[in-house]
């Protein structure tokens, strides 16, 4: 009876107990794949979302060598090491947990990313977002860019507006994501 290297690791996960189960050699994440992962998590731990963090590049599937992008997520130190234990009484993040907080962070990454580039967009053309189609866009002439440069001003109190909504919370999470959605606007400007 033959078993396939991966119907050899099923089984095994399933009969051995984790400490004793035989272990997958680790390699390197590689470098286009890391630096997506990081793009896409903003460099930010999906589970907390404390920017600044240290943060490393978990394997979903504890499969040190499956670096495909839909298993990885970016986790702080703590709550990667919280994956990593097994027993006791505490609650541990799952592989079902981190990929719903990864999917969440992702989305709201990408949404923050598309609502500065909707506000720049909109002071550099004059126009909605909605109303630019890609194959229909040319570069701006020099007047535009003096008025967009001129228009900064007007940007900067636009990413101060939308960003007072979530000061006003008193929520510390909540008043640093207005803080750093306001600086990514004024980035992308």
């Amino acid at each position: 009876m033959s078993l396939c290297l991966c119907g050899l690791l099923a089984a095994i996960s399933q009969r051995v107990p984790l400490d004793r189960k035989m272990s997958i050699a680790r390699t390197p994440v590689p470098d286009d794949v890391s630096a997506e992962v990081m793009f896409q998590h903003d460099r930010t731990c999906c589970v907390c979302r404390d920017r600044g963090l240290a943060v490393q590049i978990h394997h979903i599937d504890e499969n040190p060598a499956n670096h495909a992008i839909d298993n990885l997520a970016v986790l702080c130190l703590e709550h990667h090491e919280q994956t990593q234990t097994r027993g006791g009484f505490a609650k541990k993040l799952k592989a079902a947990d981190v990929i719903g907080y990864r999917d969440d962070w992702i989305r709201r990454v990408s949404d923050r990313r598309d609502k500065a580039d909707e506000i720049v967009i909109q002071y550099m053309t004059g126009i909605t977002s909605t109303e630019i189609k890609p194959d229909e866009w040319s570069a701006p002439s020099e007047a535009r860019v003096t008025g967009f440069l001129d228009a900064l001003p007007s940007i900067r109190r636009a990413a101060i507006v939308a960003a007072r909504r979530l000061w006003a919370t008193g929520i510390n999470s909540e008043m640093r994501q207005g803080s750093y959605d306001a600086i990514e606007t004024l980035e992308r400007a």
